[in-house]
């Protein structure tokens, strides 16, 4: 981890990733990045054993981290993960809200028509992609409003131009993260927290392969709509820009989307 080619330019920061501990995920590139970058990383995710799979292979390649398990459509645990961190270092100066669902749980399938998602399905894309968003920003703002300055990175998608059909409650939510961003950069640039979102398209990892279907056809068709079309978005292409708007670099940008799709969409 402690790669001499790096400048450690997070180094003495601590970051909070959602989703982190996923297999071949974007959680799991940014969460490589940072800690590669210095930073101290509380790898949360709803299981505590794969947040702390996640802590062992960052610790492995030299770095720190803290494993958090939690549930991030549940305010309370929100709150005690964020409070863990700041208790175990001192402070939280970065925020990469990635945690996702496409589906829930049980469901038989991961796009439908309109008329045919449940109300139970809806909710629980909102809960996760919304909702959770909005519960980790209150957890960890008022630690960064104490420092009078924090990075807080929401992860949208590109889907919010597209608009796909089948896949309405995924879209609404990552539309819904988009306009939260806005709003919370407004509210919580006056105490030095700039707020922005990555918006990446469809991204070949394990859990988007394991759709099944025509999911092979699809991301050949994206593909082939790209600007840059020898090759499909992986997760290490969100490290990069994850960490530029984690970084100094960002220092004067809040409330904006940066599109990571090969050139499929404009902004």
């Amino acid at each position: 981890m402690q790669d001499a080619g790096r400048p450690h330019r997070l180094e003495g920061r601590v970051a909070l990733v959602t989703g982190a501990a996923g297999a071949n995920s974007i959680g799991h590139s940014v969460a490589l990045r940072l800690a590669a970058e210095g930073a101290v990383v509380g790898a949360l995710d709803i299981s505590g054993h794969r947040a702390q799979l996640m802590v062992d292979e960052i610790v492995a390649a030299g770095g720190r981290g803290l494993a958090l398990q939690c549930d991030i459509t549940q305010a309370a645990q929100c709150d005690a993960a964020a409070a863990a961190l700041v208790e175990a270092h001192g402070r939280i100066d970065i925020l990469v809200n990635n945690a996702a669902a496409f589906t829930a749980p049980g469901s038989p399938h991961t796009s439908a028509s309109y008329k045919d998602w449940t109300v139970e399905e809806w909710d629980h894309i909102i809960d996760v992609n919304l909702r959770g968003m909005w519960f980790m920003m209150r957890a960890v703002a008022p630690h960064m409003e104490k420092q009078g300055y924090g990075k807080i990175v929401n992860v949208a998608s590109s889907t919010f131009w597209e608009g796909p059909p089948t896949l309405a409650p995924y879209i609404a939510s990552k539309g819904g993260i988009i306009g939260l961003t806005r709003a919370m950069a407004r509210e919580l640039g006056h105490s030095g927290i700039r707020v922005n979102t990555v918006a990446p398209g469809f991204t070949m990892t394990q859990t988007n392969l394991e759709q099944g279907g025509d999911i092979l056809q699809r991301a050949d068709a994206i593909r082939r709509g790209q600007c840059l079309d020898q090759r499909n978005t992986v997760a290490d292409d969100l490290a990069g820009p994850v960490f530029f708007l984690a970084s100094a670099d960002s220092d004067w940008m809040a409330g904006q989307t940066l599109l990571v799709d090969g050139g499929l969409n404009f902004n």
